[in-house]
């Protein structure tokens, strides 16, 4: 099995989420940092690095038959890289529906890819095995939807004012697969409105409308921008966050409730948080309530609701551990399944 460690060669520290076994001594990890790199493990010496994404590289895969590397990211995409000398260079990029958490060559020279919607698609460069042609288009359809709806959202320019670009108040780039456009919009429209107006002015299709609308809701939420009743369901405070697992979600609360109660409901909300990420989550929501952040000696773990407790013993138990053995392990690591398991490999 296979957990998160860290990159140490070279004393570099980041969080690596993938590794993949290369010909002799090499071995190639997936980081935090959307890079790949490549290390000697005889040495310890770095052989090459290339970044790929500004997102998480969650797989790695090699093609036995070519030797390229298949590198999947949090965002969905997948990038083709080939290891020359002590470089690796980028030979193609696809864009996927979901987090790409598994990658795998066939014997066939396909490439599987398990995503994050819960589908696995297979991409083939022999026409016999392609798809129907109308089924490869509606799968680039969704893909650049969700591409588009996962751009990054900039901040407006320093000294920029309201309607700087083309009578706006907010204006994002965004690539729409192998387009560029822009999607703008005005304080305290609707999204909807936002979507639909940029659909039919770039002739898109309109079943993409609920991803450009998350992303107007998301940016407007992170913005300040038409704060009422928008993106957090009418709640004072809205905030983009990322959690350990490297998702990024909005958390929402109203002023006065309670720190503890808001992340234990935001655990349930969108699970596969663990129990050590609480602490930090109500930390932040104290601070950004402007509230005090109460620093108690050996404070008391949080509560863990008994339907996310089965959740984390049932995720264990899949790895084929026992239940007794899970559910001891599960209680001495307070709920974090993470630690757990590697209390029970230990």
């Amino acid at each position: 099995m296979l957990g998160l460690g860290t990159d140490f060669f070279g004393k570099r520290r980041q969080v690596v989420r993938a590794l993949c076994a290369l010909p002799g001594a090499l071995v190639a990890a997936g980081t935090n940092d959307g890079c790949v790199r490549l290390w000697d493990a005889s040495s310890g010496q770095l052989a090459a690095e290339r970044q790929v994404a500004q997102s998480y590289i969650l797989s790695l895969a090699r093609d036995p038959d070519t030797g390229h590397l298949a590198a999947g990211t949090s965002e969905g995409q997948v990038v083709i890289l080939e290891h020359a000398g002590s470089e690796l260079k980028v030979l193609e990029e696809l864009q996927l529906c979901g987090e790409v958490y598994g990658l795998s060559f066939l014997s066939s020279g396909d490439l599987a890819c398990a995503c994050g919607d819960g589908s696995c698609c297979v991409f083939t460069r022999a026409i016999a095995r392609a798809a129907p042609k109308a089924l490869r288009e509606d799968f680039a359809s969704r893909a650049q939807a969700l591409a588009a709806a996962r751009a990054p959202a900039p901040a407006l320019a320093a000294g920029a004012a309201p309607g700087y670009a083309g009578g706006f108040d907010f204006s994002f780039p965004v690539d729409f697969g192998a387009q560029k456009l822009t999607l703008s919009w005005n304080r305290h429209e609707e999204p909807k409105a936002v979507a639909e107006r940029f659909l039919r002015e770039n002739n898109l299709d309109p079943r993409h409308s609920g991803d450009v609308v998350a992303f107007v809701m998301q940016s407007m939420a992170t913005q300040g921008a038409g704060a009422g009743g928008i993106g957090g369901a009418g709640k004072e405070f809205n905030f983009p966050v990322e959690v350990m697992d490297g998702r990024r979600l909005t958390i929402s609360w109203n002023r006065g409730e309670n720190p503890q109660e808001v992340a234990l409901n935001f655990a349930r909300q969108h699970g596969g948080i663990s129990a050590a990420e609480l602490p930090d989550i109500v930390s932040f929501i104290q601070q950004a309530s402007g509230g005090p952040v109460q620093m108690q000696q050996a404070a008391p773990s949080p509560v863990i609701p008994p339907a996310m407790q089965q959740e984390l013993l049932q995720q264990v138990m899949a790895m084929g551990f026992p239940e007794q053995s899970a559910r001891q392990a599960l209680e001495s690591s307070a709920w974090d399944a993470q630690l757990a398991v590697a209390k029970l490999l230990g």
